[in-house]
């Protein structure tokens, strides 16, 4: 028996054929699917969430923010996606964004639980955020210095003879872009009040004060609206000091 005589394709199927050769020859659209997830320019990365389109995403659940131009980025499509897909998997998720700036001051609280840092390196990279972090400046000694610094660790000299807040306040004037994410306890022990030397540090740099707060019951990590230090510091306190609650904290006995 022949082969059944082949049906002639209509003027609709023959376009539409055309149409998905030429996106195919050009990287799957006008600018360029394949071009823009392994070319795009290393200055702005691009989020993987955002080449991914569709019901083809496999981290569209993330709930990580967007972040805007001005912040400072780090990473490639490969350190993001995996960071997001971690993220994901790990149950947390992201309410509120980032201003658009190229400084500012994170304060994340409460701090009772080393966990915090491994919690909030996860969520800078699955952002694909360059944060910048403070270190005691013995624990940058060769061979793990290497590695604190790659994480964003800045060395700096704790004694009565060099001033923390005068050194960071220096070194972000150095800097195009920074984004420095700190503890305002300073420590993962109860104390009575906050230390106060992110407020120094935000108030002589000139950058706004971005309050995270990690809520371990909820898994969720909440970004609020950023505060300009101002001349009323108590003022300023006790309007960041409201979004923090024993309850969030992962040991809320010590907070």
């Amino acid at each position: 028996m022949g082969r059944p005589a082949r049906r002639p394709a209509t003027r609709q199927q023959s376009t539409a054929g055309a149409q998905n050769d030429a996106a195919l020859e050009s990287g799957f659209g006008e600018k360029g699917y394949l071009d823009e997830i392994w070319h795009r320019e290393s200055s702005t990365p691009t989020h993987l969430a955002t080449a991914c389109t569709g019901r083809h995403n496999p981290l569209m659940n993330a709930n990580i923010p967007a972040l805007g131009a001005e912040v400072p980025r780090r990473g490639n499509w490969i350190t993001d996606g995996l960071s997001a897909l971690a993220f994901r998997l790990s149950g947390w998720r992201f309410a509120g964004t980032f201003p658009n700036v190229p400084k500012m001051v994170v304060i994340v609280a409460p701090h009772t639980s080393n966990w915090d840092f491994f919690i909030g390196l996860m969520a800078m990279f699955g952002m694909g955020m360059r944060g910048t972090f403070l270190g005691k400046h013995t624990l940058f000694r060769w061979p793990i210095g290497i590695v604190m610094r790659w994480l964003g660790g800045v060395p700096v000299i704790r004694s009565s003879s060099h001033n923390v807040v005068d050194q960071t306040v220096a070194y972000f004037r150095t800097r195009e872009r920074m984004v420095l994410a700190l503890s305002p306890e300073g420590t993962r022990k109860k104390l009575p009040a906050w230390k106060t030397g992110f407020y120094y540090v935000a108030k002589g740099a000139g950058v706004p004060i971005v309050p995270v707060s990690f809520d371990f019951p909820q898994r969720l990590i909440t970004v609020y609206a950023p505060v300009m230090p101002t001349d009323d510091k108590d003022a300023d306190f006790r309007l960041l000091e409201s979004h923090f609650e024993a309850r969030m904290a992962k040991h809320p006995s010590q907070y």
